[in-house]
């Protein structure tokens, strides 16, 4: 976790804090495919030497600085493999780096700052989005593929789905749009009423969940059908329906004492 004191944070998933890591770190954090190794982009107001992207062990140990972007880093990631690093930039590039720090490739061709990028599931290939509007799709070597054009906004998110088949984008627009690796437009999912924040897909490809400042988030089915989880208000109305369930289930359950119940339902 990377937050706003400056530091990386490295917890258990039982919420035990492991590790603290000073570095000046933005809010772009990504662990290796082995957890191993972990990569942050420093924080734009540090002094411009603390400004790199960062590699450290898991255990705290610092392994390599990236230098070369000249503007805040927007969003770094590890290839599928683990062994190359990506990096999208405000200065409008994509940079490409083995895992010592040696630069290989610059990708430019955006016009304007980069806001997200990710590798294909193959490794092959990587998509970036734009503040221009577009979505580019890139081979390895620099070689730009495809333009997907069609948001009419800042591009703030991309992703690629599980089988690398297609992407999905997220724009300022409030639109969501579906393409196929050959940069046919063939969805566009409209519902959220703010900017989209996040977009991930299902493991299985079928689904795609987004988030918006619009205080929801939507499940939709590649097909388009939205199912709409509205922050605000379906709490109570969630929490409302799980109570009840519970209490169904104790009133119920034979295997459930009748002083267990009884101690359970007493202020129901």
């Amino acid at each position: 976790a990377a937050g706003i004191e400056e530091k990386v944070k490295i917890w258990s998933i039982d919420g035990q804090l492991l590790r603290v890591i000073d570095g000046y770190c933005d809010s772009n954090v990504c662990f290796s495919p082995d957890n191993s190794t972990i990569i942050f982009s420093g924080h734009p107001d540090a002094p411009f030497e603390k400004r790199a992207i960062e590699l450290y062990t898991i255990e705290g140990t610092h392994l390599s600085s990236f230098y070369g972007h000249t503007d805040r880093i927007w969003s770094v990631c590890f290839s599928p493999d683990g062994q190359l690093i990506a990096s999208a930039s405000h200065d409008a590039t994509v940079k490409l780096w083995q895992l010592d720090g040696t630069l290989l490739h610059t990708f430019q061709g955006h016009t304007d700052r980069l806001s997200s990028l990710q590798f294909s599931p193959d490794g092959q290939t990587f998509v970036s989005g734009s503040h221009d509007t577009t979505v580019k799709l890139w081979k390895l070597d620099g070689t730009p593929l495809h333009t997907l054009e069609g948001h009419t906004s800042k591009v703030v998110c991309v992703k690629f789905s599980p089988d690398g088949q297609k992407i999905i984008s997220a724009s300022r627009d409030k639109a969501i749009k579906l393409w196929n690796l050959e940069g046919k437009l063939l969805r566009t999912f409209l519902g959220h009423t703010d900017i989209i924040s996040n977009l991930s897909f299902s493991p299985d490809g079928r689904k795609i969940a987004s988030s918006s400042a619009d205080n929801t988030v939507r499940i939709w089915a590649i097909d388009g059908t939205d199912f709409t989880l509205d922050l605000d208000s379906q709490l109570d109305t969630l929490i409302d329906q799980s109570c009840d369930r519970l209490q169904d289930y104790l009133r119920t359950n034979p295997n459930i004492s009748e002083g267990d119940r009884q101690i359970y339902l007493g202020n129901s």
